[in-house]
Parts: structure tokens; C-alpha cells; sequence
């Protein structure tokens, strides 16, 4: 037997069983009472901040949940805890896709070299010299992707949170009390920000807490501080008995004018960036027009 196909018996070994690994860890087992009662309970070491709604029934949020499980606190990971609560992504999914995408980037390298036959030599530099960087580099990916979705869906928020400003608004000119103006404008709309809102005002009514304490906490969560400051106000319409309907049509004016600012910088970047390229094509194309001057006068 060459050292090439020992190599790959070896390799094959390896992958057979992290995938054993992978297999064991994402099998449901049979939960034991007394663990799982202190689980719901949050005296269990698996009731780590954002574990609830874990169970959306991905097999990477079963594998982050088993990763949590065994190591609570992850070193030397950040996790961004409130763009996930603004998606609504439970950390142990994006803990399970990190997992993923490190041995996608540790195994794709190995694999390779071996298919492309680079040699036994060359296949183990690559797997012990450049496939940890690739597994720490892709498990990154994730990040990236949370960053991207959360930075958008904020601008939808703010944008839904300047509508639902309007329409409370609204009702408490039509001379509606504050509280019942915050959730008729909450029902009033049907997006997913209108949702979020909504279900947060049925929670705060269940645990007998005033609306815009509910909202600042929404806030706080997300990292959205305009949220809090539209509730700042509404605190002032009980507890001041200030008439707030101004104050939060010119709330919702900056917010919008606060977007329009944010797409007019955006546009003008993507104009500056189309500068270089109109340049060289206009340079190319004065070249093509000279070129047959200059062969002739050669």
C-alpha cells in the first residue's frame, strides 16, 4: 500500500468519524426529568442567554445546543446576542452554523489535495499548515451574514417605528388614552416589526407592565435606541399628562429623514465607486480612436 492511499484511508477515517460525531450529537435522545426541569427552570448550565427558542427543529441549531450544552461560555467568541434577538435567530443555530462552517473550512482543503492527487506530502501541509486558518476564517462566515441581516432589518424597524409613531399619534388626537393609542397602532399594521411590537405589548399586559417600559426593553434588546426614545415619551404623556401627539409626528419625521439621509450617502458612495470604471472605459475608448493615428504616423 502506497503512502498516498494510507493517507487516504487515513483521511477517510478522520472524516468517518466527525461525522459520527456530528451524527451522535444531533440525534434526539430520550430527556431525563430532572434535567430538564432545571433546563425550564434556569438553574441548568444549557439555560444560557438566548437558549429559548433553540428548539426551531434545525439540525444545526441541535448541534449549537449540544456545543452550548457541554461549553456555556465559548472563549474566545464573541456572540452578537442582540442582532440575533433583532432576527429572532436563536444562539444556538448560529452557534451550530459556526461549528459547520469551521469543518467545511478545516475538511475542503484536505479533500482536495487528495482528489486533485497533490501528493501524500502535499496533502499533509495543506491539512496541518493552511486547512486551521480556512476553519477559522469560514466559521466567521456567519457572522458576516448576521451583521448583514441585522443592519437591514434595523432600517426596516426604524422605518416601521416611524409609521407606528404616526399612528399613535394619531390616536391620541382622535383622544384615545396612551395606552390603548400604543396598541391599537401596534394591531394597526401587518409587517413584522408591527408584529414584534405587538407581541411584546401582550407580554408586558400578561406581566402587568406599562407599555413603553415594554418598548424600552424591546430597545435595550435590539440595540435600537430610537425605540427607547419614542418611549421616553409616552412615559412623559402619563407621568408629565403632556400632550405627546407633536412630539412623536416630529419623532417620526427625523426618523424618516434620518433614512433618507443614510440612502442618500449610500447612493452617492455607489457613485463615487462608478467614477474608476467610467474613467478607464472612457480611457480605453481614446485609445481605440488614436491607436490608427499613431500606426499610421509609424
Amino acid at each position: 500500500m502506497t503512502a498516498t492511499e494510507q493517507l487516504a484511508l487515513l483521511t477517510g477515517a478522520v472524516a468517518g468519524a466527525g461525522l459520527l460525531l456530528v451524527v451522535r450529537a444531533v440525534w434526539p435522545r430520550v430527556p431525563q426529568l430532572v434535567s430538564t426541569v432545571e433546563t425550564l427552570a434556569g438553574t441548568s448550565p444549557a439555560a444560557v442567554p438566548g437558549w429559548v427558542g433553540a428548539g426551531d427543529g434545525r439540525w444545526t441549531t441541535r448541534l449549537g445546543a449540544r456545543v452550548l450544552r457541554r461549553w456555556p461560555s465559548l472563549p474566545g467568541i464573541r456572540i452578537p446576542y442582540r442582532d440575533l434577538a433583532l432576527l429572532g435567530v436563536p444562539v444556538a443555530r448560529y452557534v451550530g452554523e459556526r461549528v459547520v462552517f469551521a469543518v467545511l473550512g478545516w475538511l475542503a482543503p484536505t479533500l482536495l489535495s487528495i482528489l486533485t492527487g497533490w501528493g501524500a506530502s502535499v496533502t499533509i501541509a495543506v491539512a496541518i499548515g493552511i486547512a486551521p486558518f480556512l476553519a477559522v476564517a469560514a466559521s466567521f462566515i456567519p457572522d458576516y451574514n448576521i451583521a448583514t441581516a441585522a443592519k437591514r432589518a434595523r432600517e426596516d424597524f426604524i422605518l416601521g417605528l416611524s409609521a407606528f409613531a404616526d399612528l399613535v399619534a394619531l390616536q391620541i388626537s382622535s383622544g384615545t388614552g396612551t395606552t390603548q393609542a400604543v396598541e391599537v397602532a401596534a394591531s394597526l399594521g401587518d409587517s413584522w416589526v408591527f408584529t414584534r411590537l405587538a407581541e411584546q405589548l401582550r407580554r408586558a399586559e400578561f406581566a402587568r407592565t406599562t407599555p413603553w417600559d415594554a418598548l424600552r426593553a424591546v430597545g435595550e434588546e435590539i440595540d435600537l435606541p430610537t425605540l427607547a426614545d419614542v418611549a421616553d415619551i409616552l412615559r412623559l404623556s402619563v407621568e408629565k399628562s403632556v400632550t405627546v401627539g407633536e412630539s412623536l409626528r416630529a419623532r417620526a419625521h427625523a426618523l424618516r429623514n434620518q433614512l433618507l439621509n443614510e440612502e442618500h450617502e449610500r447612493a452617492n458612495a455607489a457613485s463615487e465607486r462608478l467614477s474608476a470604471p467610467l474613467a478607464g472605459l472612457a480611457f480605453t475608448f481614446m485609445l481605440l480612436l488614436i491607436t490608427p493615428a499613431m500606426l499610421q504616423l509609424l
